[in-house]
């Protein structure tokens, strides 16, 4: 790794074994290894990850192990690549596999072994079976999406006490000419690996006649039924569902225009609009 300093491998291919459907995956990139005191290196699309250090790799993974999903990796794993997917492709730190290379997986931060050692996971390396790795999605919506907690719009998005994520929000129809509006209060649920499971939503009229007190308590015995909760990033699957004659959810937009990407929109309101990195967390208004 300090030889090469980062970089793509070629072949790129590898499968994951046993204890796990077999399924192809691809090391997009190797983390190149800078010095800590050049600080902080933001990846805002895909290729940027082939210049993220590994120390930042490092940070990321602790603070998501700590805010994300409450736990420890034992023993420690050392985030060496990517495959461009938010997984990681890690090096064992200590214990009996030092040096063995597994795959964290995203979800679930449960990983999965690859190889005893790192020369032998690049021996294993192949030659790719699929065409719709991440090159072949780049214009593709994406499986998942992460929404970081703020003040803004995501306020309340975290994890209750069993692990489910949620996201308690107020989507809108604006009120225009011909159009009186529409106000509502929506609580979305998703299991733990960010699936929804249950949709919540309440319907108040016009911004302009709604009885504003009602729509408030309603918001806040939404967020106390949820129970104990802790406000942090939440990833969850993209979704659509529809109430009220209307869609609502973190709804897919394909490109209206060339040279435009993909983008992931809040309905109603549109108030939230996601683009890649989809891990990014970060959203425009």
């Amino acid at each position: 790794m300090l030889r090469y300093n980062g970089g793509y491998p070629e072949p790129d291919a590898f499968v994951l074994g046993k204890g796990r459907r077999k399924e192809e995956h691809i090391v997009f990139c190797f983390f190149p290894l800078r010095e800590p005191c050049l600080g902080k290196v933001n990846v805002k699309t895909s290729d940027d990850l082939s210049r993220w250090p590994l120390h930042c790799a490092w940070d990321d993974l602790q603070s998501d192990l700590r805010k994300v999903y409450r736990t420890k990796l034992d023993p420690p794993l050392l985030p060496i690549g990517t495959d461009g997917l938010s997984n990681y492709i890690c090096i064992v730190l200590t214990g009996a596999k030092t040096g063995a290379v597994v795959f964290l997986d995203y979800k679930t931060a449960k990983p999965w072994p690859l190889a005893p050692s790192f020369p032998s996971f690049l021996a294993s390396l192949r030659k790719r079976a699929r065409k719709d790795h991440l090159e072949g999605m780049r214009d593709g919506p994406p499986e998942f999406l992460a929404v970081n907690r703020d003040d803004y719009h995501a306020k309340h998005v975290g994890r209750t006490a069993n692990g489910r994520q949620f996201f308690l929000t107020t989507p809108f129809v604006p009120e225009m000419p011909g159009q009186a509006g529409n106000e509502f209060v929506a609580l979305f649920l998703f299991d733990r690996r960010g699936k929804l499971i249950e949709a919540k939503i309440d319907q108040f009229g016009p911004r302009r006649t709604m009885d504003e007190e009602k729509r408030r308590a309603v918001y806040e015995a939404r967020l106390r039924e949820l129970g104990k909760v802790r406000f942090q990033r939440i990833e969850v699957e993209p979704f659509c569902v529809k109430r009220f004659r209307t869609r609502f959810g973190l709804i897919p937009r394909p490109p209206e225009e060339e040279g435009e990407e993909w983008a992931v929109e809040f309905h109603l309101g549109n108030f939230m609009a996601f683009y890649k990195p989809w891990a990014s967390g970060d959203y425009d208004t």
